[in-house]
């Protein structure tokens, strides 16, 4: 088992113990407002967030260990994309002259 499903396991494991309330009762059922949300709910929403966090670098390090990622490609497709649009422009502008 590659690290990085090691790694997101680990989180996973602590994302279900602190949702069902097994760990970090504390700060799930304090009292107050933390940026206009209700302590509890904050926290909540924090690890939603987190847990997108997570999935999308789990699947950044796949894609990357894969080789199907633009970085591992070693170009741009936007880039490639562009360079073909400017050589099809230049030669639309060369069919357009007057000769």
């Amino acid at each position: 088992m590659p690290i990085r499903a090691k790694l997101l396991t680990a989180y996973l494991a602590v994302a279900l113990a602190v949702l069902t309330g097994a760990a970090l009762r504390g700060p799930l059922t304090a009292d107050g407002l933390l940026l206009g949300l209700p302590a509890g709910l904050f926290w909540t929403v924090a690890l939603a967030l987190t847990t997108f966090l997570a999935l999308a670098v789990y699947d950044a390090a796949a894609e990357r260990a894969r080789g199907t990622s633009p970085d591992a490609r070693g170009g741009n497709g936007a880039c490639e994309a562009h360079d073909g649009s400017e050589a099809h422009g230049e030669r639309a502008a060369e069919e357009d002259r007057p000769r």
